[in-house]
């Protein structure tokens, strides 16, 4: 595709998270250069600007810095803002940046509870008046193997899923940032997110029932919950079971892609921490025929994200110039965003399942 359009891009935060994204860009104005520009940088703490000087996107161009991105959009002139603040400030930035035209990248989650959910469907309204594309960054749906195992699945290669067991465990994970320790579902927001949202994409449905039960160890040290018993009816008839903890003993750590079986009407596929994932195909009177999926990436589990971002990124233009919804628009993620909020509400009512259209009012 032949890009049309200089983005200039208004980068709103610039903690940890905006080391991945400016290197991203990095290699996107090295790649297709006078495609993009970094026209300013938000962060309310000084000291986080000293991070440009590392990246050619940035490196050496006095780019205007400011406390706030009110401020910038009052001087400046912005394509797309990208979104990296702390998660309970994502809305209320998106709401920002739409209103002043400007396109959006966030960082997951869009939103992080019931009311702000309320307030990103007004905010999608808008967007959709102005023409407007808003993204979520969910890069794990990029990642090969994930891609992989999606294919598979639409190409029936172990016939209908029914169902799949899938577990994550990080040791002693302690959220002890200030964002992460004020909010009760941050294990779900931060992390788990990428988990549903991957299962979405690879089941190519929708969640239509959520069951879950959030559970706090009297080790933790966190506020809220860090365990969840979860388990999930989608749309196609799959049922899935996910289990998964952040605050694990003894120093065993899960992939950050999780691991997990899929049991279909031919077979099943597995997907394991340091392998790629297989598929086991039934052969009356034989063993399984084994296939080789795919998808390894190289040093896999000891990177710190998987390079999902750049597709993100380079999909949102496409999205802009063409007009069609991004595969991770803000409608899309709803969908997965539901799962969390459901969860929520099923814990609250002690297990009991929660019809996701009829809570998340989606038709």
């Amino acid at each position: 595709m032949i890009f049309i359009s200089k983005y200039k891009i208004l980068i709103n935060g610039c903690g940890g998270i905006a080391n991945a994204w400016l290197n991203t860009l990095s290699e996107i104005d090295a790649e297709k250069p006078g495609l993009i520009e970094v026209v300013g940088v938000c962060d309310p703490i000084p000291s986080q600007f000293k991070k440009l000087e590392n990246f050619p996107i940035t490196k050496g161009k006095n780019i205007p810095t400011f406390s706030d991105a009110s401020l910038a959009y009052k001087e400046l002139e912005v394509d797309i803002t990208i979104i990296l603040t702390p998660p309970q400030l994502h809305t209320r930035y998106a709401h920002e940046a739409i209103m002043n035209l400007s396109h959006v990248i966030s960082e997951k989650p869009m939103f992080i509870d019931m009311n702000q959910y309320r307030h990103v469907r007004e905010i999608i309204k808008m967007a959709n008046e102005n023409d407007l594309v808003l993204v979520a960054n969910q890069q794990y749906r990029w990642m090969p193997r994930i891609q992989a195992i999606r294919k598979a699945v639409r190409e029936k290669l172990i016939g209908n899923v029914e169902f799949v067991i899938s577990r994550f465990i990080q040791n002693r994970y302690h959220f002890n940032d200030w964002w992460r320790s004020q909010h009760e579902d941050m294990s779900q927001l931060n992390w788990w997110i990428h988990e549903y949202d991957s299962m979405r994409a690879m089941l190519d449905s929708n969640p239509k029932i959520v069951r879950a039960k959030l559970l706090r160890p009297s080790w933790s040290k966190i506020y809220g919950e860090s365990f969840i018993f979860l388990h999930v009816t989608f749309e196609n008839g799959t049922e899935w079971s996910f289990s998964a903890g952040q605050e694990g003993v003894s120093a065993y750590q899960d992939s950050n892609h999780t691991t997990f079986e899929m049991f279909g009407s031919k077979g099943a596929i597995r997907n394991m921490r340091d392998e790629s994932p297989k598929a086991y195909i039934e052969q009356p009177g034989k063993d399984p025929l084994v296939i080789d999926l795919g998808g390894m990436i190289e040093n896999e589990n000891k990177l710190t994200y998987p390079p999902g971002w750049k597709i993100t990124f380079m999909k949102t233009i496409e999205a802009i110039e063409t007009g069609q919804k991004h595969e991770t628009c803000y409608e899309d993620n709803i969908w997965t965003m539901a799962i969390a909020m459901c969860a929520r509400e099923s814990h609250r009512r002690g297990g009991c399942p929660v019809i996701v259209k009829e809570y998340m009012n989606l038709e």
